[in-house]
């Protein structure tokens, strides 16, 4: 605009913009929009062929010790989460094998950010021993983990609700938020993550406060077609 506003003289502007370009403290000094990564699609065949990973950190040290979140996070929306005291690639290992894999199985595929235990020697010697596959968001596409970011974020707002006045409690709480989580319906399915994993509703300490009965005069065939039933119709 300085210059227009002294000179005149076709082409002006065109001019000016060649002349910057080729200037390389003007090229260094232009902000430069971040080139985004092709999107795709992640897709799953059954609730526990692809997991995402996290840690949600930092939480005020607890009165157990704990400052980490562990979280797992499912096909079914179905989350599991276990508090730790350090967030080292070993610990998240060991956890992760411990509850979740000798409790569900071997995933296909692990899914994570760029976080340092994730990326470590300990995940990257896991994964090929157990046919893992291990993918990652891109650096210019963090949004690619959303599923275990939006399950942060409630679970903040559920311990921030709960723990106001004692927030050396947090992880006594943990276990409880996460119950009302899975058993709540999730707006991207239109059904609780509990049901889409088991096929029923919870039975939630509300159903035994008001007497909810339950119909238990079933056999084993019986109880299998019906499950698959409401699988289907699920």
């Amino acid at each position: 605009m300085k210059i227009s506003a002294r000179f005149r003289k076709p082409g002006l502007t065109k001019e000016v913009h060649c002349y910057c370009d080729r200037r390389l403290t003007c090229t260094k000094c232009k902000p430069r929009a971040k080139p985004r990564a092709p999107l795709w699609s992640f897709t799953s065949g059954n609730p526990m062929q692809r997991i995402h990973i996290d840690i949600v950190a930092p939480f005020p040290r607890s009165r157990r010790g704990n400052r980490y979140i562990l979280t797992v996070y499912s096909f079914t929306n179905r989350a599991e989460v276990f508090a730790m005291s350090k967030q080292r690639a070993s610990t998240s290992a060991q956890v992760l094998v411990s509850n979740w894999i000798c409790r569900f199985g071997v995933p296909d595929s692990i899914h994570s950010d760029n976080g340092r235990n994730f990326e470590s020697k300990t995940f990257s010697e896991m994964c090929p021993l157990l046919s893992i596959n291990k993918t990652r968001t891109s650096a210019y596409h963090p949004e690619g983990n959303s599923q275990v970011e939006n399950l942060h974020k409630t679970l903040r707002r559920m311990l921030k609700a709960r723990v106001e006045d004692n927030p050396a409690t947090w992880d006594e709480h943990l276990d409880f938020c996460v119950m009302a989580y899975r058993s709540s319906v999730h707006s991207s399915t239109g059904h609780n993550p509990f049901e889409l994993m088991f096929g029923r509703e919870m039975r939630i300490p509300l159903d035994v406060m008001v007497g909810v009965a339950e119909d238990n005069d079933c056999s084993y065939t019986d109880f299998v077609t019906v499950e698959l039933h409401k699988l289907h119709s699920t």
